[in-house]
């Protein structure tokens, strides 16, 4: 508790102003000790002697804003500082009682009007910083939170709260610290600890986001978020019997949480068990009827086919010797390379043909992996390849690579570059698996799209009336789009191309994103939807295009994403699409606007 300036009335004797400070002090010495009744007691002596002294309203103040009656507070507080104008601490703590009443503009400026009159009052500062996080101000909170930190380190709520802002902003290593200082003093604080697991899970620190998680949830066991924390933090570190448990657990204490069912569902499909994790999605649906993600893994296991591609994919000449050209220019004598998604493990063989020291290769489909070691074998790369049976994500320095890798090569992309967690994949071998100046092959990829008119293509995505019944139900085992090769069917382009999104493997982590765009028709008549494709930069000589008409072996063919309603369309016409990715799923919706 802030310690009051004296207050001593000029109309009274100095006898009368001691007596008054002795009962003052008592009253604060209760006030700190929670016998607030005394502490009031106290103060309300004072004020019938001297109504206008400062402190006994400042306090009695503070008593009203702690028993929640705002209103008074605030009134007690101005009248302090009507007869003290420079009261700091009655400043700040009236932008408290503001703040409480939701009126953040007042309570800022309160806060500001204490910072004016003494400048190096930190906790002023540290209100400040509280209110403009609470407003969404991340970046103007840093600023007050690191003034007060500069005048009082030890600060813990400075640290707390500039955590948060420093997470808003992404900065993941600053804001770690932050949070490791406030729980230095506070190690319990379930709800701080709960969050910096979610910094460092962000930044691919698995094993530490767990530890905290779990501390979180052992703390707060009636709260279900760090149960789902640690459910989604285990399914990525390859444990998907734990996140199983944890998912239950969250969905037991809160069993309308449909992200928690969403997660069982997540974990219940890695266990195998497709039937028990579509019940799951089901439950999640009806719980939160609009959970895109649980829709889209929902309708994959009920879209789910056998994975044919594998041939055409090993047969892609122009796909094999982009990245053979990729690895030959990146690999030296002592590359050390990590090939994640092994296949057949004819990457993991250029890579070693190339001249690595060593490749390891990473395949989680134990009948792929037992195949792919096989091929290795007969074609004589055992003393240097080695296949690795788990998720990338489960991989850690020491028990499975001897040194962290300073090459990586992975083709983790289905027909709409996402659709094999590719992002999440890169972000974990980043934070550790990867030296910091590692080469990552691809560097980077390019969606591209156009709006096509095809009424075949269209039949083929969709059902609507047959033979005069309505079969329109059937849609809701429709995938967001479909792979096909275009030149297969008769289509046309009706707009120019364009980019859709461009994801830089190399450079800050790609959040999820809503993109508006606005596409000009180049010709008159039936739009169906957007055709969309990507380039892969392999390096800066080496590239790969999918679109129509660039390979002819292209074993990704396009992507296809059939409007619900075609759109009758005059050349210059304007069609206003959101396009949509998740890091997993791009998708795409009418913009009504």
């Amino acid at each position: 508790m802030a310690k009051s300036p004296p207050h001593r009335p000029a109309n009274l004797s100095p006898q009368k102003n001691a007596e008054i400070e002795r009962i003052f002090d008592t009253a604060q010495q209760y006030h700190a000790a929670g016998r607030l009744a005394e502490a009031e007691r106290g103060y309300r002596a004072i004020l019938k002697e001297v109504p206008r002294h400062a402190p006994s309203l400042h306090f009695l103040g503070v008593l009203a804003m702690t028993a929640g009656k705002t209103k008074s507070a605030i009134d007690l507080i101005r009248k302090a500082i009507a007869a003290k104008p420079d009261y700091v601490e009655a400043y700040s703590n009236l932008g408290n009682a503001l703040q409480q009443q939701g009126r953040t503009d007042r309570a800022i400026a309160s806060y500001r009007k204490a910072i004016g009159i003494d400048p190096a009052y930190a906790v002023a500062h540290m209100n400040l910083g509280a209110v403009l996080l609470q407003r969404g101000d991340a970046a103007g909170a840093a600023g007050a939170l690191d003034k007060a930190l500069a005048l009082e380190p030890d600060y813990p709520a400075a640290h707390r709260n500039l955590g948060a802002a420093l997470k808003d902003l992404g900065e993941p290593d600053r804001a770690a610290a932050a949070y490791a200082k406030y729980l230095s003093v506070h190690p319990d604080d379930a709800e701080a600890v709960n969050d910096l697991g979610v910094i460092l899970e962000a930044q691919g620190k698995l094993s530490d986001a767990i530890a905290r998680y779990r501390k979180a949830a052992a703390l707060t066991p009636a709260e279900a978020g760090p149960h789902l924390n640690l459910g989604r933090a285990l399914e990525a570190s390859g444990d998907p019997d734990g996140a199983l448990a944890s998912y239950r657990k969250a969905a037991s204490v809160s069993p309308d949480y449909a992200a928690a069912h969403y997660g069982c569902g997540n974990a219940l499909a890695k266990l195998g068990r497709p039937d028990d994790a579509a019940a799951a999605y089901r439950r999640a649906l009806e719980i939160e009827p609009g959970h895109r993600d649980a829709r889209l893994a929902h309708d994959a296991l009920l879209t789910r086919k056998v994975s044919f591609w594998h041939f055409p994919m090993m047969n892609d000449t122009a796909r094999n010797d982009a990245f053979e050209g990729a690895l030959r220019s990146a690999v030296k004598p002592d590359s050390h390379v990590l090939d994640i998604g092994s296949g057949s493990g004819l990457l993991a063989m250029r890579a070693a043909r190339a001249g690595a020291a060593r490749v390891d290769t990473v395949e989680v489909i134990p009948a792929i992996a037992d195949v792919a070691r096989q091929i290795i074998d007969t074609n004589g790369y055992g003393e240097t390849v080695t296949l690795h049976n788990k998720l990338s994500t489960a991989m850690e320095v020491g028990p499975d690579l001897p040194a962290k890798a300073d090459i990586l090569v992975t083709e983790t992309f289905d027909v709409g570059v996402l659709g094999e967690h590719v992002v999440s994949t890169i972000r974990h071998a980043r934070a550790n698996l990867l030296t910091e100046d590692a080469v990552i092959i691809p560097q980077s990829a390019e969606v591209v799209g156009a709006l096509f008119e095809s009424e075949e293509i269209r039949k083929r995505a969709k059902v609507h009336t047959v033979s005069g019944f309505d079969l329109s139900a059937f849609n809701m085992f429709r995938k967001p789009y479909h792979q096909m090769t275009l030149t297969h069917h008769p289509y046309r382009l009706v707009s120019d191309t364009f980019t859709i999104f461009d994801f830089d493997f190399t450079g800050d982590p790609i959040l999820p994103e809503t993109r508006p765009l606005s596409v000009p028709a180049t010709e008159n008549g039936v739009c169906h939807g957007i055709v969309f494709w990507f380039r892969l930069m392999l390096d800066e000589s080496h590239s790969y295009d999918t679109g129509p008409d660039r390979n002819p072996g292209n074993h990704w063919e396009q992507a296809v994403h059939i409007f619900d309603t075609p759109i009758d369309i005059a050349a210059g016409d304007e069609i206003r699409v959101a396009a949509s990715h998740n890091s997993r799923m791009i998708t795409f919706a009418i913009d009504p606007a």
